[in-house]
This record gives C-alpha cells, sequence and structure tokens, in this order.
C-alpha cells in the first residue's frame, strides 16, 4: 500500500520535481480548499519567508528530507501522523508568525495558520495574550486539552506555569516548549587570560560594565547588545513593575508613571549609554537582535552578549553556533563559554532572567474535526512518537548527541530516548546542564494576568516606551532622561484616556489588593532589600492612594 509518508519520502527522494509551487504538501491541497470539514481536512501551515522553523522545519525544506536530518526527521514524524490520520492535507502559507500585526491581521481575517505561536498575539505580555483569547483570535481548547492528557505529559518544572495558562476557566494554547530562562553568554578563556574574575549569580550591572570594559580591545567589543539592550537594566531596577500603577476609578484602570522613580531609571540609561559611548565597550544599533549578538560572539567580534539559555544548545553544523564556535576551536565548549543570569538591581530585585513557557494557539475558523486534528499533530509532535522519532532519525542519521539533544529543559521531560546512546548530560557534559537546570528552576514572578480578570481590550500599545528606548540608546548626543521620563508619562497617559476597562472597577480593586499583596510576599522573601527599601513605600505612598481613589 502507498501511504502518504512514503508519497512524503518518494517526492523527497525525486529532489521536489513533483511538487507543485515548490513545497511538497501543497500538492495536498488547491489553493480554493479551505479548513473546513467534508472527506478532506486541509490546514494550513506557515512559512515564514524570512526563513524561521517554526515550527519544525520550514515545510519547504522537506523536500531536502534526503540530505538534511532535521528535514528528514520532520518529514518521517509528520508521516506517521498522516498513516494514523487519512484525509488530512496541508497547505503552505506565507506569513511571518513573529511578526505581531501580520499575525493578528491574518487570524482576524479568517486568513491565519491553523496553528502559531500563542504569545505574539500580545506581543509576549501576559494582560494582552490573554485580552486577544478574549476577542476570540484563539480557539477553545479546554475540551481537547483533557482529551490529550496535556497535563500528564508536561514535565513537573513546567507545571507551575501550565496552572496559569486558564481564562476563566477555559484554555486557549498548548504548552510547546519551556525556556529556562534568560542571561549572559561570556568567553571563560578570555577572561581567565586577561586575569579577570567570572561574574557570578547576583552580580550587578556595574560589574558587567567592569568586565565589559576589561574583555574590550582594538579588535573586539567587550559586549553586543540587542537593539532592546537598554531594557535589561531598567526592568533591573523593576522598571516592569513600578511604572504601571493600578486606578480603577479612571476608564482605563491604569495610569503609568516614569517619574516616581526617575533618579533609578536615570541612573540604569546612563550606565548602558556609558559602554557604549563613554567606554566604546560595547556594540550596538538599531537592527541588532538575537542572530546577530550571537554571530558577533561567535565570530569573535564581542566577548559576551545576553540571550535564554537554549543558545547553548545549537547545531554543531550550523554557522553562528556556541557550538559551531567550539568545534572550529577544536575546544570543549564549557571551557570556553560561560553562561549567568542577567545582574540584579541595586537592591535584589530579578525579572529579566526568569523562565517562561512557550505556547501553541489554533485558529478560531477551524472546524471542530479540523481543530481536533491540529491539535492531535501538535500533540504528537511535541509529546508523542513524533518527538521521539524525530530524535532518533537525527540519531541514525548523523551519530551526535548534540544534534539529537538540542533542548536543555524539553517540555515533555524527556532527556533520554529509548534507542540512542546516551543522554542530554553526555552530549553537553554535566556543567551546562546544570547551569540550564538551575535556570529553569528560578522561582516565577508573580504572574499579573493571573490575578486580574482578563480584558476584552488589550490597552494602549508599548510603542511610547520603545520609542523612547531607542532614544536613549542611540542618539549619540546629549539626552535629558528626566526631562523624557516626563514625556513618557505624558504621551503614554494621554493614549490610555481613550481606551475603556472592560473589568468592572470594583473587580479590579479587589484583584489589585490581592496581586499587590503576593508581589509584596514574594519579594520579602527573595529580596528583603527591595521589598523594605523600594517596594513597601511605592505601595503604601502610590498604589494605595490609588486604589483608595
Amino acid at each position: 500500500m502507498t501511504t502518504r509518508r512514503k508519497v512524503l519520502l518518494g517526492l523527497a527522494g525525486a529532489g521536489g520535481a513533483a511538487i507543485a509551487g515548490g513545497t511538497i504538501y501543497s500538492s495536498f491541497a488547491n489553493d480554493d480548499e479551505d479548513g473546513g470539514s467534508g472527506s478532506d481536512i486541509v490546514l494550513n501551515l506557515a512559512t515564514d519567508p524570512a526563513g524561521t522553523d517554526w515550527p519544525w522545519v520550514k515545510i519547504s525544506k522537506l523536500n531536502k528530507a534526503k540530505s538534511d536530518p532535521n528535514a528528514k526527521a520532520v518529514n518521517d514524524a509528520l508521516g506517521a501522523w498522516l498513516d494514523d490520520n487519512p484525509g488530512v492535507r496541508f497547505k503552505d502559507i506565507t506569513l511571518n508568525v513573529w511578526d505581531q500585526k501580520a499575525l493578528v491581521t491574518a487570524v482576524s481575517g479568517g486568513s491565519g495558520p491553523a496553528m502559531f505561536p500563542a504569545s505574539v498575539l500580545g506581543n509576549w505580555n501576559g494582560a494582552a495574550i490573554k485580552a486577544a483569547y478574549q476577542q476570540g483570535l484563539a480557539a477553545d481548547i479546554t475540551e481537547l486539552a483533557e482529551k490529550y492528557k496535556f497535563e500528564d505529559k508536561i514535565a513537573d518544572f513546567a507545571q507551575p506555569h501550565w496552572k496559569s495558562l486558564p481564562v476563566d476557566g477555559k484554555l486557549y494554547s498548548m504548552p510547546d516548549s519551556f525556556n529556562a530562562g534568560n542571561g549572559i553568554f561570556y568567553r571563560r578563556d578570555l577572561i581567565a587570560k586577561k586575569g579577570l574574575k567570572e561574574p557570578e549569580p547576583g552580580w550587578s550591572w556595574e560589574e558587567l560594565r567592569a568586565l565589559v570594559r576589561g574583555l574590550t580591545t582594538d579588535r573586539m567589543k567587550g559586549a553586543a547588545f540587542q537593539k532592546w539592550g537598554v531594557d535589561w537594566p531598567l526592568k533591573a531596577q523593576a522598571w516592569a513593575l513600578l511604572t504601571r500603577v493600578p486606578a480603577p476609578s479612571q476608564k482605563w484602570h491604569w495610569k503609568y508613571d516614569y517619574t516616581t522613580h526617575a533618579a533609578a531609571w536615570t541612573e540604569a540609561v546612563e550606565l548602558y549609554r556609558g559602554m557604549l559611548y563613554q567606554d566604546k565597550s560595547a556594540l550596538s544599533d538599531s537592527t541588532l537582535a538575537d542572530g546577530e549578538v550571537t554571530s558577533a560572539f561567535t565570530q569573535g567580534r564581542a566577548a559576551l552578549f545576553g540571550n535564554n539559555i537554549g543558545f547553548f544548545f545549537g547545531d554543531p553544523d550550523s554557522d553562528n553556533t556556541l557550538p559551531n564556535m567550539a568545534k572550529r576551536m577544536d575546544k570543549p565548549m564549557s571551557e570556553l563559554v560561560g553562561f549567568v543570569p542577567h545582574p540584579v538591581g541595586k537592591t535584589g530585585y530579578y525579572g529579566v532572567s526568569a523562565p517562561f513557557m512557550g505556547v501553541t494557539a489554533f485558529s478560531p475558523d477551524l472546524s471542530a474535526d479540523a481543530l481536533d486534528k491540529m491539535v492531535s499533530l501538535q500533540d504528537h509532535m511535541t509529546y508523542g512518537q513524533g518527538y521521539v522519532i524525530r530524535k532518533q532519525v537525527r540519531w541514525d542519521a548523523t551519530k551526535n548527541l548534540q544534534r539529537v539533544y538540542n533542548d536543555p529543559t524539553p517540555i515533555n521531560g524527556m532527556t533520554k530516548i529509548e534507542g540512542i546512546d546516551g543522554s542530554l548530560e553526555d552530549a553537553w557534559g554535566p556543567e551546562i546542564v546544570k547551569a540550564a537546570q538551575a535556570s529553569a528552576a528560578m522561582s516565577n514572578l508573580p504572574d499579573e494576568a493571573a490575578y486580574f480578570p482578563a480584558e476584552k481590550n488589550a490597552g494602549p500599545p508599548n510603542t511610547p516606551i520603545e520609542d523612547m528606548e531607542s532614544h536613549w540608546s542611540f542618539e549619540k548626543g546629549r539626552v535629558d532622561i528626566r526631562g523624557d521620563l516626563k514625556k513618557l508619562t505624558d504621551t503614554h497617559n494621554k493614549q490610555a484616556a481613550g481606551f475603556t476597562s472592560s473589568v468592572d472597577k470594583a473587580d479590579f480593586a479587589e484583584a489589585a489588593e490581592k496581586y499587590y499583596a503576593a508581589v509584596k510576599e514574594f519579594w520579602q522573601e527573595k529580596a528583603p532589600d527591595f521589598a523594605s527599601e523600594v517596594l513597601d513605600p511605592w505601595l503604601a505612598d502610590v498604589v494605595k492612594p490609588s486604589l483608595e481613589a
């Protein structure tokens, strides 16, 4: 019998000669077919024009399945599912799923993919993501989550994050990955060569600046920062917490205050700008994102960069990954590269380094049958046999454990796969795995979205903040930071005046009381100096009067 898997492999082996439109799956679905019920279910899968491999590997790459182990792994895993799900076909659509505006436009217009990264809907803001759910931009998968027993399959370390996902008792997203946390990668060998001290958890931004200065040479900058790098020293001083004040008496139940702690914000911005323009020790510009700073590090143009710990676990055979750098230099990566959480604030606050869970949402336009199939496929690829097949195929093709175990904290907890001679620790060494596990175990800050009722209105965008942070980062001349903070406060509050909260003000005030009580309890344990010197006065002098008003 000719199964769909054999068709896939046959097309791949033919080098794509029989592939309509340049992709394997476009031969299964015509452009005028939709994702409804019927003899066939057609599922739209997004192909990112930029080439991002989400959720597994760019679909059009599957015609390279014979020569590319990653493509072959996905090909075989998808084929196994298709064997068990006859009548399902796929169609490529071109969409950058990481572009919030493009994704929201496509989903709201009924032309979006069958599944997509849920956090993009709200630009990674918990309240905005849940507002998007309330606006009908994602399918309700509550019953399907029970059918496929997600709770039983999710690793223990991710369970607290899983429990925070429901909105008013309903589930709109499915866990697909676990980011073990963010921090700073640094060249251990260069630090040792210069006789400098390696950073340790709990270090400060002043210590980071000194280290970056000490690592800078005529040929190498001490650090490379993404275009949003100034956000990190600001958030180390609780920027995200202390600049929003609950205001149930207003139409929009939040007001914005960037002046009360102006001294702290000014100091953070001046420190960051000092690295760029005074010390000339850091590389950054308005075009740098994750890929560019990683390349600067692996190519020897920077000795330090910030990102999530998953960058430790790249493909050793792909350019500009950390494992590839170690391979080129013929040294164990643990001798070359170290990782440490981001620096903390002056009174111990942290927030940038915390781990988080990646989640998948599904098109609200799918029929019940199509939604079931799409969730089934993602379950197969994330928690089921599809995940195992992908690992086994990579092992058979490469015999390279680093190509197999490329996730330090798999959401399914599978750190050892049957039939593969080795484990995650064998692939990367105990030191790197220990760093990932320590990062994943960091305590999560109280989640605002878990306390406040979900807004049906997303509220004012963060554009004023993004524009101001860009100004602070890339204006080479003198900047009036305090004046900018006053301007930012006025601009953001003017925008907020045009929005109306969908949450009853009494319910909002009650939720605020509970949320800030949890915040206070958390920081009294984790950073008592921050709680007593910064948080308590702010709650008494700013939050309490606003709630009482």
